[in-house]
């Protein structure tokens, strides 16, 4: 009896410690950041100084961390902008946008359904802003868009609305496949020690 406890025990803690380590890397612990802009630039160093300045609609907003229990500041955001003008490096009616979560971490904070000048930057491939730029709500970008001058229209048509879930979805199910593989084989490991 003494013998079958103890193999109990030590079932749970190697199905405890395995647990453990799954949600370790399933959860890793957010990294903090603190926001320092350097003096603000005229509209004219702000262009030179962005990969695309356009103004556009955002129509989606991604969380790239949605699935994740702990939340940090620092998550990157994924904005699907509708183009309506463009000034600098943008030809198709859609570009995504990417940033960081909160301002407490330079992110800009979009919202759905609102017209924004914008100010990217190319960063790894990708476009990003942040608050430091000049990047603003268009109904506030008036000096900006006399200085800019008229702009052009989007050449290219493009959708990208639905093609970035299925990438985290699939992580997720992942995921949950391998803790369920685990589990099962937990469970006829303890039955097969409870039964001797």
């Amino acid at each position: 009896m003494g013998k079958t406890i103890a193999k109990l025990w030590k079932c749970k803690l190697i199905f405890l410690f395995g647990m453990s380590i799954m949600v370790m890397f399933v959860y890793p612990t957010p990294t903090g950041y603190a926001c320092s802009c350097a003096v603000s630039q005229t509209v004219e160093d702000e262009m030179q100084r962005s990969s695309a300045v356009f103004s556009g609609r955002v129509i989606e907003i991604t969380d790239v961390n949605k699935f994740k229990v702990s939340k940090s500041s620092g998550d990157p955001m994924a904005v699907l902008f509708e183009v309506n003008k463009s000034w600098k490096g943008v030809s198709q009616s859609q570009v995504i946008v990417h940033t960081v979560r909160s301002e407490a971490t330079c992110g800009y904070e979009f919202q759905e359904n609102e017209d924004y000048l914008v100010y990217t930057e190319e960063n790894e491939g990708k476009l990003t802003t942040s608050i430091c730029s000049r990047t603003t709500p268009l109904v506030l970008a008036q000096a900006d868009l006399d200085q800019l001058g008229e702009g052009e229209q989007p050449t290219e048509k493009v959708n990208f609305r639905d093609a970035s879930d299925g990438e985290s979805m699939y992580i997720i199910w992942l995921v949950v496949g391998l803790a369920v593989i685990v589990g099962i084989f937990l469970i006829k490991r303890f039955r097969r020690h409870w039964r001797q």
